[in-house]
């Protein structure tokens, strides 16, 4: 439990790992009770054991075990809130996972779209230059076109044979 918790946020870490603390302190206070409980049976009257509990230990025995009861809700409310702390987690890294994808096909989409924009500027270029090349023909063309007419009329009118009179 303790590895989980210093898996999370700083911010639900801190509270998680003082309670932790207060646990593990709770249960190291438990073991030494039970501990000196046990030498006290082992080394203390055995009559007494065997014949009963006085009052007070009885008393504390209850204490004990309230205190114990305490702790293992205690520990059961810690192992609730770790395990909710978790799916949230999980849940976190699910989404961040789907905006992962959403970003990698965004990626892949912006270099199609430079990859068509390339093309189209390429293309653009390919009809500015041949745009080009007829606007610097078209005067050759107007020229070429004068000519012939003007050689065509002359022949029409200044030549010996006429297509007008046969």
């Amino acid at each position: 439990m303790d590895l989980e918790v210093r898996a999370l946020p700083p911010e639900a870490r801190q509270k998680l790992q003082e309670k932790i603390k207060g646990f593990k302190a709770s249960v190291s206070e438990r073991r030494k009770q039970k501990e000196a409980r046990n030498r006290e049976v082992l080394l203390g009257d055995a009559s007494a054991s065997v014949l009963g509990k006085s009052a007070d230990e009885h008393g504390r025995a209850e204490d004990m075990n309230q205190s114990m009861m305490d702790a293992s809700r205690k520990l059961q409310e810690a192992k609730r809130t770790v395990l909710d702390s978790e799916q949230i987690g999980l849940d976190v890294m699910g989404d961040l996972r789907l905006q992962r994808e959403t970003i990698e096909r965004s990626r892949d989409n912006m270099g199609k779209v430079g990859q068509n924009y390339s093309m189209a500027g390429k293309t653009l270029e390919g009809m500015l230059a041949r745009a080009d090349q007829n606007r610097r023909m078209a005067p050759c063309h107007q020229s070429h076109m004068l000519l012939s007419t003007t050689g065509v009329i002359k022949l029409m009118f200044f030549s010996s044979r006429s297509i007008w009179n046969p």
